[in-house]
């Protein structure tokens, strides 16, 4: 909260502004010609543990940008997402699918992830991936 004190006024137009051209640049490049993005929803497996440890604020948030890369996509461009099951690791680490929509398209988003869910068998064996 107090890292973002000098956040005011024109800095913030200035961000919602920049937000809104990525999120037109999201829908005409990957949504105008799809109903659905789909995505890991990390890009990498968990983070080891301690990553951020003895990190001041900044340099904790800088180190976990590579893993949070394509959920922070739709929260800066206000487009709906939803995460649902897509596999297991090698290691055996819970994959997720990151389902990204047109703004708006919220009931698209929750139809296709039930009818995912209603789809797959209780007892699945989740593919491993590489």
């Amino acid at each position: 909260m107090r890292l973002s004190g000098w956040a005011r006024g024109p800095v913030v137009t200035a961000a919602l502004r920049r937000a809104e051209r990525i999120a037109a640049t999201v829908d005409r490049r990957f949504l105008s010609g799809a109903d659905v993005v789909v995505l890991p929803t990390l890009p990498l497996l968990p983070a080891p543990i301690g990553l951020v440890d003895g990190l001041d604020t900044v340099r904790a948030q800088m180190a976990t940008v590579p893993y949070v890369a394509n959920t922070a996509l739709a929260n800066v461009t206000g487009h709906p997402a939803i995460s649902i099951p897509g596999g297991l690791s090698r290691e055996g680490w819970p994959i997720g699918v990151q389902l990204i929509a047109r703004r708006g398209a919220e009931g698209l988003l929750l139809a296709l992830a039930h009818q995912l869910e209603k789809s797959r068998p209780a007892a699945i064996t989740y593919p491993t991936f590489a």
